[in-house]
């Protein structure tokens, strides 16, 4: 795996001796959730736009897709700078 450059999941820890309850929602699990929310909707507003004939209700739909596009750019950067998204392999050419 190091060889071709695949990058590997965090690894568990090896032992954990704490009695304290951890919670069960972790910023990394809300994140998740928000992004995968974001990713399956926005089929949904490219379809409203495509499907919509009248100008006013299509402008609105466009302007729902971009500000989607936004906060989905936007966050997918925070969750790369927070290292919540898995890294895709490089391919290497030699």
């Amino acid at each position: 795996m190091i060889k071709y450059g695949i990058p590997m999941p965090p690894k568990p820890p090896e032992a954990s001796a704490s009695t304290v309850k951890l919670e069960v929602l972790s910023d990394k699990h809300i994140f998740t959730q928000v992004l995968m929310g974001i990713q399956s909707f926005l089929p949904v507003h490219t379809r409203a736009f495509i499907q919509s004939t009248n100008p006013t209700i299509r402008e609105q739909f466009k302007n729902f897709l971009i500000q989607e596009l936004d906060m989905y750019d936007k966050l997918f950067e925070y969750g790369k700078m927070k290292s919540w998204i898995n890294p895709t392999p490089k391919y290497k050419t030699s």
